[in-house]
């Protein structure tokens, strides 16, 4: 159903996008979204440092939505707030609603997190997907997905791939 969306949702623009939601979304950006692991909830704190980590290092502006309320969710808000709080250039949202969220999608230059939307729905826009943790072993990835772990030096790396123009190149006809 959520690629039958993906087909049937008006994508707002920039102009539209800012006056909808409030954020002016620049040309070039990350848009995170990164759920507590259920059965790593011990980790949840490393697990988010590590990806903020990785963000502070890749120097460009980051679009977050928030986590679900699972086990660990808190520890994740507060360290997103923490973060926006020291940036300037990131944000973050509560929720986007599918229009938003999609619009999003459409405009950023990369997904980062572990969220079903960066397996399912990306490909489509030809968004590249950097894919993290175990919240989505054992589901079938698209060519646009790059999988890493939770280390912040593989997570920068994968972000350095995702932007580079031969990875978008490979990823342009990506189905889901």
């Amino acid at each position: 159903l959520s690629l039958d969306n993906v087909k049937n949702v008006r994508i707002l623009d920039h102009i539209e996008f800012a006056r909808e939601f409030g954020i002016e979304l620049p040309d070039k950006f990350l848009i995170v979204t990164y759920h507590p692991v259920t059965l790593e909830y011990e980790q949840v704190e490393w697990q988010i440092e590590e990806l903020l980590s990785a963000l502070e290092y890749s120097d460009i502006p980051v679009l977050f939505t928030m986590p679900n309320s699972d086990t660990g969710s808190q520890v994740i808000r507060e360290k997103i707030v923490g973060f926006i709080n020291s940036h300037d250039s990131a944000f973050a949202v509560e929720t986007l609603g599918t229009q938003g969220y999609f619009s999003a999608m459409s405009h950023a230059s990369v997904m980062i997190g572990n969220s079903s939307s960066g397996i399912v729905e990306a490909a489509p826009f030809n968004l590249p997907v950097v894919n993290i943790g175990t919240r989505q072993q054992g589901r079938v990835r698209s060519e646009n997905i790059i999988d890493v772990g939770y280390d912040s030096e593989e997570i920068s790396s994968a972000i350095r791939l995702a932007l580079s123009n031969g990875f978008r190149k490979k990823i342009e006809k990506a189905e889901s």
